[in-house]
């Protein structure tokens, strides 16, 4: 219920009204979950092969960039990424944005623009 970030009064008041037990939810989750695991973990075996850590400077870089897209300082949208507890997961999205540019530069396929895209969309 974290994917919602719902509290845990709220959980259980949400399952309650629609009659589900917390077991049922987790049984339907559990397949994307393990997806997800499964792409992170692939993910981050090419990151260390390719030693293509996100640098702390990279990082920085990137988050000044989000910023001034979002017309907010950096320490407003530190400060909004922190609150939220979402900074180790902005950063893993930069790290797999950096790994999927990379693999689209690299590759032996013909990849159109639209393909581009959409992949690099889902970061």
């Amino acid at each position: 219920l974290y994917r919602n970030r719902l509290s845990a009064e709220e959980a259980e008041q949400l399952l309650k009204n629609e009659k589900r037990a917390l077991d049922d939810v987790f049984k339907e989750w559990q397949p994307e979950a393990e997806r997800s695991i499964a792409h992170k973990i692939i993910i981050q075996a090419i990151i260390e092969r390719e030693q293509m850590a996100l640098s702390d400077q990279e990082f920085e870089e990137l988050l000044q960039r989000r910023a001034s897209d979002l017309q907010m300082s950096l320490e407003q949208l530190r400060a909004l990424y922190q609150k939220n507890n979402m900074l180790s997961s902005v950063r893993s999205d930069f790290q797999e944005r950096k790994l999927f540019e990379w693999l689209l530069a690299h590759n032996n396929f013909v990849v159109d623009k639209k393909m581009k895209n959409a992949i690099l969309s889902n970061t």
